[in-house]
C-alpha cells in the first residue's frame, strides 16, 4: 500500500486515538512531530565533514542538524512511514524559501490551511518525487474535507526556535547551501532491526533521540541487545547520542544486569546534565 493510500486510511479512521497512541507507542502510520521537542541545538556535533550519520527521521530536525554540520551522507530511520514524507516536504521548503517564508508557510501547511498548502505544493513540486507529491496532494484533499485534519496528522509544539539551530538566518543559509551536496536516504525500520537492514553500512555518529528512555517496550536484555547490535554498524570511536527528558538518568535502572556488559562495548559519558535535559554519548571502544 502506498503512503498516499495509508494517509487516506488514517484520515478515515475516526477511532484513531482509541486504537493507538502515537505519543506512547510505535506504529507504522501515525502522527508526525512538526518540530523536535529535543534541544538539538545544545548537543549536535558541529563538525560532520566526511562523516556518515544515522538518525531518526521524526521531524527531520536531527538530519537537518547533520546537514548543517557538513554531513554529506545521512541515513534516516523511523517506524512511522509518514515521517519520510514530512522530511522530504520540509527539506524542499527550505530549499525553495527564505527563512521567514519557510516559517510562515510551514506553520500554515501544518495546521491545514488549504490555500497555503496549494501554494507550497505548486512551488516545490519539482523538488519532490511523484510519490511524495501524491502524498501531500492527498493531504490537501483531506484538509479540504476536514479543516481539523492538520491537527490530527501533526503534533505541533511551538519549540522550533528554542530547539533548532537552523532557524537563525545565518545557519538557515548554510543549511540551504549544504542541502545541495547531501544525500539523504530513508528507511522504514524499528531501532531493533537497524543492524540487519543496514548490515553493510558503517556510521560515525548516530542520533538516537529518546528511544532508550522510551525503552519500556523492551525488556533489559532486548534493550541491551539493541545497543550491542548497533555497535556492528558503528565505526571504531563512533558515537551514539542518547537524549532523555529529565535529569541525571540512572542507566543501571534502565539496563539492569546488562549494564556492565554495555560498558564493555561503549565508553558512556554525560555531555549535558541540566534541568529537564540529559544527554549521554556511547562511544564505541
Amino acid at each position: 500500500m502506498t503512503g498516499s493510500k495509508k494517509l487516506l486510511r488514517f484520515a478515515k479512521n475516526e477511532n484513531f486515538y482509541e486504537n493507538m497512541s502515537a505519543l506512547t507507542s510505535f506504529c507504522n502510520i501515525g502522527q508526525i512531530y512538526a518540530w523536535t521537542n529535543e534541544k538539538i541545538k545544545d548537543y549536535y556535533d558541529r563538525n560532520l565533514e566526511d562523516k556518515k550519520l544515522l538518525c531518526v527521521t521524526a521531524s527531520a530536525d536531527h538530519a537537518l542538524h547533520g546537514v548543517l554540520a557538513g554531513a554529506k551522507e545521512i541515513d534516516c530511520f523511523d517506524i512511522n512511514e509518514f515521517c519520510k514524507y514530512y522530511a522530504a516536504l520540509k527539506i524542499a521548503m527550505i530549499k525553495r524559501y527564505d527563512l521567514n517564508e519557510f516559517l510562515f508557510l510551514i506553520d500554515r501547511f501544518i495546521i491545514g490551511i488549504c490555500k497555503y498548502i496549494y501554494k507550497v505544493l505548486n512551488d516545490i513540486e519539482s523538488l519532490l518525487t511523484k510519490e511524495e507529491f501524491a502524498f501531500w496532494t492527498n493531504y490537501l484533499s483531506c484538509c479540504a474535507e476536514n479543516m481539523f485534519f492538520g491537527s490530527k496528522l501533526f503534533i505541533e509544539e511551538s519549540c522550533y526556535n528554542t530547539n533548532n539551530a537552523y532557524t537563525k538566518k545565518n545557519e538557515f543559509e548554510t543549511l540551504k547551501t549544504n542541502l545541495n551536496n547531501c544525500k539523504i536516504v530513508y528507511y522504514d525500520s524499528l531501532a531493533e532491526d537497524l543492524h540487519q537492514k543496514l548490515f553493510d553500512k558503517k556510521y560515525d555518529v548516530i542520533y538516537f533521540s529518546n528511544i532508550i528512555s522510551r525503552g519500556s517496550f523492551l525488556d533489559e536484555k532486548r534493550l541491551y541487545e539493541m545497543m550491542f547490535n548497533l555497535s556492528s554498524i558503528l565505526n571504531r570511536g563512533g558515537v551514539i547520542y542518547d537524549y532523555h527528558f529529565g535529569e541525571d538518568v540512572k542507566l543501571r535502572s534502565i539496563f539492569g544486569g546488562c549494564y556492565d556488559a554495555l560498558c564493555a562495548t561503549y565508553d558512556i559519558e554525560p555531555v549535558i546534565n541540566k534541568e529537564c535535559e540529559y544527554v549521554l554519548t556511547y562511544k564505541k571502544k
